[in-house]
């Protein structure tokens, strides 16, 4: 007889995850990286920008360079606090070290293996296994 599947959850901790947007002056992106390694997050995507606003609104609200880094991560939640903290550091250090961040809930990703990408839960995987 076929054994019965068990799901995902019913054999591993799952990790509620978020997705995060930090926007930095640009050449910044690197730092960012460092942050989210830091705290499990090896996902990490790198976008450039520049702003399209008119420059008399870039001038009436202080903003230097239009140029810009957008990285994206996902993160586990129970790591967004000290991602935060370390973000508020950062953007305190100088004006050049400014930016802003979103964090968003993920609802749903599609597919354990997905999840598993986003999450980086291997280590937790490996663990289960070395308890069998």
């Amino acid at each position: 007889m076929a054994e019965e599947k068990k799901s995902y959850e019913s054999a591993h901790r799952v990790y509620p995850l978020w997705l995060v947007l930090v926007v930095v002056n640009k050449d910044q992106a690197n730092a960012i990286v460092q942050m989210f390694n830091q705290n499990e997050a090896y996902f990490c995507c790198i976008m450039k920008g520049r702003g399209t606003a008119p420059s008399e609104l870039y001038e009436v609200m202080g903003i230097g360079d239009l140029k810009k880094d957008a990285v994206i991560s996902v993160i586990k939640a129970d790591r967004w606090s000290v991602l935060k903290q370390s973000l508020e550091n950062r953007f305190a250090v100088s004006k050049v070290a400014k930016g802003i961040a979103i964090a968003m809930p993920l609802d749903a990703v599609a597919g354990v293996s997905i999840y598993k990408m986003l999450g980086n839960v291997r280590f937790d995987e490996a663990i289960d296994k070395g308890k069998k």
